[in-house]
């Protein structure tokens, strides 16, 4: 427990760990969600000093629909197409890197892949051509 304290009093302040020392259970959880939410907005404020960095970073999880765009992404930057979603590192995401959390399987990148090239065609379709 005293190194748990060095930690929550480096991470969160010594305020946290006095709050959490002198409650109940209930109470001490509540204090930390409180005083975690302070602390996401301190290391979110600490990184915007970096150039770029604090654009990349999020305290909160992926939405469904965003972690399906972020992926027909990376799949569509990728030199092999398809070969991430069968990829031992995109499985251990799906399994056991954050399980609560959406990522798309194969067919849905597929579709999502679909779709995209379906878009960025008709897109370069509409733009006039200009001819040498």
């Amino acid at each position: 427990t005293g190194n748990m304290s060095g930690h929550v009093e480096k991470c969160w302040g010594q305020e946290a760990v006095n709050t959490v020392k002198d409650s109940t259970l209930d109470k001490a959880c509540l204090a930390i969600k409180t005083f975690g939410k302070k602390s996401q907005t301190q290391l979110t404020a600490a990184l915007k000093r970096f150039k770029r960095w604090a654009e990349t970073f999020s305290t909160c999880p992926p939405e469904k629909k965003m972690a399906c765009v972020v992926t027909a992404q990376w799949v569509a930057e990728s030199a092999h197409l398809f070969h991430i979603v069968h990829g031992r590192y995109y499985h251990w995401l799906q399994k056991e890197g954050c399980p609560k959390h959406y990522l798309p399987s194969k067919e849905t990148v597929a579709w999502d892949m679909k779709k995209l090239y379906t878009k960025t065609k008709a897109k370069l379709a509409e733009e006039p051509q200009v001819s040498p």
